[in-house]
């Protein structure tokens, strides 16, 4: 099955992953993309795959830091969440940061937190509906990148409809405008089973995989971390 030859390939770079000092910020000034869901599924399947992964919660909801709290409430195994809130303490904490994957939840919306967040990442990554409308929310985005001068964007689509399946005239528009951003092919569904785990303090990647939906979300998440750390280790 796909999903064992991923968790395969995870498993086999895991090494050269915890050696890293990776920063990755998951990034879009808009709301409602799916920032802090993709960092709770990625983070919880990375922790259960022996990757050395923290959790930066910076979003102002503290969604990441609620679902530890309710995991750990469950008798499940912590995640290392952790917040700041100040943006000369942020620089130090990257600063010092020296091994293991440090996924970064910023809020949706524009301030020096999440700037200097944005610009101490190795790789800015963000979620993306294709649509009109986020279109123009990822411009208005892309204007405050422009200001601050980032690493490189990686770009996926994120809560769509399941039978939405053209997004080359999005990624068209956008790689042509926009040298500093890549696409990667990873799609994360609007699936019901990703808000229902992360309320119960759970990963996709732990819910049993006895329906399609579940497979289906696990192989998601489980596509999503294989492009972004077998491509870097």
């Amino acid at each position: 099955m796909i999903e064992n030859l991923l968790k395969e390939k995870l498993m086999l770079t895991k090494k050269e992953i915890n050696a890293q000092a990776m920063i990755i910020t998951v990034a879009h000034t808009k709301g409602g993309v799916g920032k802090s869901t993709t960092v709770w599924h990625l983070a919880v399947m990375l922790h259960n795959l022996g990757v050395d992964v923290t959790v930066l919660d910076l979003d102002f909801q503290q969604t990441c830091s609620m679902a530890n709290a309710i995991r750990i409430a469950s008798g499940l195994a912590s995640l290392n969440v952790i917040q700041l809130h100040d943006e000369v303490e942020l620089q130090g904490f990257f600063n010092d940061w020296m091994n293991g994957v440090l996924l970064v939840d910023v809020g949706g919306f524009d301030s020096m937190l999440h700037r200097t967040a944005m610009l101490g990442a190795d790789v800015i990554l963000t979620p993306l509906k294709p649509s009109t409308t986020e279109l123009l929310g990822f411009k208005a985005f892309t204007h405050v990148l422009d200001e601050i001068g980032t690493p490189p964007i990686k770009v996926f689509f994120s809560n769509i409809h399941s039978n939405t399946t053209k997004f080359k005239d999005m990624k068209e528009l956008i790689s042509n405008e926009y040298t500093n951003v890549s696409f990667l092919n990873a799609v994360i569904r609007n699936r019901g089973n990703y808000d229902t785990a992360l309320g119960d303090g759970i990963g996709v990647s732990e819910i049993k995989r006895e329906s399609n939906l579940a497979v289906k979300s696990h192989n998601e998440i489980m596509k999503l971390a294989t492009e972004l750390f077998i491509r870097a280790a």
